[in-house]
C-alpha cells in the first residue's frame, strides 16, 4: 500500500459548459455495429447497423451519419447492448428500444422498437447496463434487476428462463455497478465487493470452475474498484490500483503476454496505478494515473487504434498527453459460438467531436463511408461553434478539485431540485441521485483515483465539470 502521506497531483482540467455554452458530447457508447451518443443538451444521436431498430430514429434503416433519436431534450443516460439500447430521462424513468425477440427491452412483449418505449412507469432507476441481449439496472433504493435472454442464468434469477419485464436479482439493496459480457455479468457491490453469474464456459466467471452460475456469487474476499465484461473474459482493477483478468484468451484479450485461457484472476504486468478498464467483445482498454491509455487484445479491424491490424497480447501504450475523458469498446454482439463487435469510441476534454476506430463495414463509426480506421479518427460529428444552449449555471461551485474523495456542491438561488449524474472514464455511471439543497456533499472515496465527469442539470440549466480524484 503506498503511504498515506504520498500525494499523486494530477493537472487540474476542468469541462465547463457556461452562459450560452457550446454544446459538448458527454457520452458515447457502442453496442455490436452501431453508435449511440448523449449530448450536454439533453439530446441522444446514434448511427450505424439499424436492422432491428437499435438506432431508435423510427425506422430500420441503417445510417452512414450521427441522426438524432426524437426530439426530446431531457436524456441523461444511454448504454448500448448488442442490438438493444437503454436510457435514462432526467426524470429517472427508464427506456428501451432494439431488437426484442427474447424481452431485452423489458416491455412485456417480444416485438423490436424502433423507437424509445417508456419500461413500467416508475421514476426510480439508477444505473442502467445492457450486453448481448440482456438489460440490467439499479434502482434508487440499491435493488438490482435484470430481464432478456436467460439460456445460461445471466440474469441471475436462479431460472434459466427468459423474461420480458424486468425481475428483482435477489432481495439486497446494496449493488453499485454493473458489467455484462456476453453472457455473463460482473457487479460491485458498495462493500467493493464482487459478484459474478452466468455463463462460464471459459472460466469467464474467475472462481476456477467452468461451471454457469444462475445466481450471484461473490469471487473472492477482495476489494474491487472497477470491472469490466467482454464477449467471454473479464478485467478487473482491485483497490490497490493493480489490474486482473480471467476467461477465453485465444485474442490476448487477457493482456497477460500468452493467448492461455484462465479460469481465475490473473495479474496483467506489475502497474500499480490503474484508474479505469474496459472490455469490448474480444480487446480492452485502460487508464493508468498518468493519463496514458492502453489497449490489448484481437485487433483485426484496427479497433485497438495502433495504427495496424496487429493483435497485442499486452498492454500497448497507444496514446499519451492527449487528455482522453472517456473510452468505449464495441459490445459483443453474439453470433453462433463467435463474438462480434468490432469497433470504438472515445472522447477528448474538448468533447466537441467523436474520436472513432476500428470496423466500419456498416457504418458504426459514423464517417459517412464504410471503411475501416486504424488510429482514432477525432473528426465525427463535430459539433459547430454557434450550436449552443441556454445555460444559467454560474452560480454553481463544485470542490476541491481535485479531491481526495469528498465533493462539496453549491448551487445558489436554488427553486428546483437538481439532478446529478458521474461518470467514469470509461463511460460507466458511478453516481446518481438529486440535489434539492443549497449545499451538498458527494462521497467518492469508494471509487478508483481518476478523472470523473460531473453533470449537473434541471429544466434551466445544464453544468458539466470535470474533477480529479486522487
Amino acid at each position: 500500500m503506498k503511504k498515506t502521506n504520498i500525494l499523486l497531483f494530477i493537472v487540474l482540467l476542468l469541462l465547463v459548459l457556461n452562459t450560452n455554452a457550446q454544446t459538448k458530447w458527454l457520452k458515447v457508447k457502442c453496442g455490436g455495429e452501431f453508435t449511440v451518443a448523449l449530448k450536454s443538451d439533453g439530446t441522444l444521436w446514434s448511427w450505424g447497423f439499424n436492422e432491428n431498430g437499435q438506432l431508435g430514429i423510427g425506422n430500420k434503416t441503417t445510417q452512414y451519419n450521427p441522426i438524432q433519436i426524437g426530439t426530446d431534450t431531457n436524456w441523461m443516460d444511454i448504454v448500448a447492448g448488442g442490438v438493444h439500447c437503454l436510457a435514462l430521462k432526467s426524470d429517472h424513468s427508464l427506456w428501451a428500444w432494439g431488437f426484442n425477440n427474447i424481452g431485452c427491452l423489458g416491455d412485456s412483449s417480444n416485438t423490436d422498437k424502433t423507437s424509445p418505449v417508456q419500461i413500467g412507469n416508475s421514476n426510480d432507476w439508477d444505473f442502467i447496463e445492457a450486453s448481448f441481449a440482456c438489460s440490467y439496472a439499479i434502482k434508487t433504493d440499491g435493488s438490482l434487476w435484470a430481464w432478456g435472454y436467460n439460456y445460461y442464468g445471466q440474469l441471475g434469477d436462479s431460472t434459466l428462463v427468459d423474461k420480458n419485464f424486468p425481475i428483482r436479482v435477489g432481495l439486497e439493496n446494496d449493488w453499485k455497478v454493473i458489467s455484462s459480457g456476453g453472457l455473463h455479468t460482473l457487479a460491485l457491490k458498495n462493500d467493493s465487493s464482487l459478484w459474478v453469474w452466468g455463463y462460464n464456459y471459459s472460466g469467464q466467471l474467475g472462481d476456477s470452475t467452468t461451471t454457469n452460475k444462475l445466481y450471484p456469487i461473490k469471487l473472492n474476499n477482495e476489494k474491487w474498484i472497477d470491472i469490466g465484461g467482454g464477449g467471454e473474459f473479464s478485467v478487473a482493477i482491485k483497490n490497490d490500483s493493480t489490474l486482473w483478468s480471467w476467461g477465453f484468451n485465444g485474442n490476448g484479450q487477457l493482456g497477460i503476454g500468452s493467448t492461455t485461457e484462465k479460469h481465475y484472476p490473473e495479474q496483467i504486468g506489475t502497474y500499480s496505478n490503474w484508474i479505469s478498464v474496459s472490455a469490448g467483445s474480444g480487446f480492452s482498454f485502460a487508464f493508468r494515473s498518468d493519463s496514458t491509455l492502453y489497449a490489448w487484445g484481437f485487433n483485426g479491424n484496427g479497433q485497438l487504434s495502433t495504427g495496424n491490424t496487429t493483435q497485442m497480447n499486452s498492454p500497448k501504450a497507444i496514446s499519451t498527453n492527449e487528455n482522453w475523458l472517456m473510452i468505449s469498446p464495441a459490445k459483443p454482439l453474439y453470433a453462433g459460438n463467435s463474438m462480434f463487435g468490432l469497433h470504438t469510441t472515445a472522447l477528448k476534454d474538448n468533447a466537441n467531436s467523436i474520436c472513432v476506430t476500428g470496423a466500419n463495414y456498416i457504418g458504426q463509426l459514423g464517417t459517412g463511408s464504410t471503411t475501416d480506421v486504424h488510429s482514432f479518427d477525432c473528426s465525427v460529428a463535430i459539433i459547430s461553434s454557434v450550436e449552443n444552449f441556454e445555460d444559467i449555471s454560474n452560480s454553481i461551485n463544485i470542490y476541491p478539485n481535485p479531491t481526495n474523495g469528498l465533493v462539496n456542491i453549491t448551487i445558489e438561488n436554488q427553486l428546483e431540485p437538481v439532478n446529478i449524474k458521474i461518470y467514469s472514464q470509461n463511460g460507466k455511471a458511478v453516481y446518481s441521485g438529486q440535489l434539492t439543497d443549497y449545499f451538498s456533499k458527494i462521497d467518492l472515496s469508494s471509487y478508483s483515483k481518476g478523472i470523473y465527469l460531473i453533470k449537473l442539470a434541471n429544466k434551466d440549466f445544464v453544468k458539466v465539470e470535470k474533477v480529479v480524484l486522487q
